[in-house]
């Protein structure tokens, strides 16, 4: 079975948009959002209902638990509190009932699909979000050795096999902070326990344009066009 596994896609459609090609174009039988569909972008309501449509499974992410339990209170930067409630006020009854009842993780065989992998609190199988940086951390059973893999070199795809004890960070579709600002997400394929993660560019010059247009903070702008 083949997994598409995506993350903080930060009302980020036209990321988004990309991603689901790319996924359509390799080919996927389940699929997986890890959570922060919402927050710092400018399409909070089309993505999120995109993400309802198109993934099996969605999990609650830090930004959709602020909107839960108070965003005030949510221990978010500032910058990341203006949008959130900004955003809250965009989305309707429905979609603010359906971030309520999402869950924290989903376990799909023996793999763990969490927001945040310390939510777990043990070695695993975890396919996790929230930092925004790809990487596969593999641990080795027979000598506790731990090895990193990510794409330094900047090829935009890259894969490996994993190990009965590993995490697997997808990155971000819709903001990046590895300074590639392509939207990133993977592909698991339990039969041969490879991962693969795929860099996709498109169109930043939209959702740019529509935060100037927005006056947001001239940061967080730079963060969806440096990734950093």
């Amino acid at each position: 079975m083949r997994i598409a596994v995506a993350s903080d896609t930060h009302s980020n459609i036209y990321a988004l948009d990309a991603v689901l090609k790319h996924m359509d174009t390799v080919g996927y039988d389940l699929s997986v959002h890890l959570g922060d569909s919402i927050g710092f972008g400018t399409r909070p309501s089309e993505t999120l209902d995109t993400i309802i449509d198109k993934f099996n499974y969605i999990c609650m992410g830090s930004h959709e638990k602020a909107c839960v339990e108070g965003i005030e209170w949510s221990g978010l930067s500032n910058i990341a509190k203006e949008s959130l409630f900004k955003t809250v006020a965009t989305l309707n009854t429905g979609e603010l009932e359906i971030i309520t009842h999402l869950e924290s993780k989903h376990h799909i065989k023996d793999t763990i699909f969490v927001h945040d992998e310390n939510e777990v609190g043990r070695w695993n199988r975890i396919f996790a979000g929230k930092t925004h940086i790809p990487v596969i951390v593999n641990k080795a059973l027979s000598t506790g050795r731990i090895s990193f893999t990510n794409d330094s070199q900047g090829y935009g795809v890259f894969e490996t096999a994993l190990s009965e004890h590993s995490i697997v960070n997808v990155g971000s579709v819709g903001m990046p902070l590895d300074g590639d600002s392509r939207a990133c997400y993977a592909i698991f394929d339990t039969d041969t326990n490879k991962v693969t993660l795929y860099r996709v560019p498109y169109d930043k010059s939209k959702i740019v344009n529509e935060l100037y247009r927005k006056h947001l903070d001239h940061k967080l702008i730079d963060t969806f066009v440096h990734a950093r």
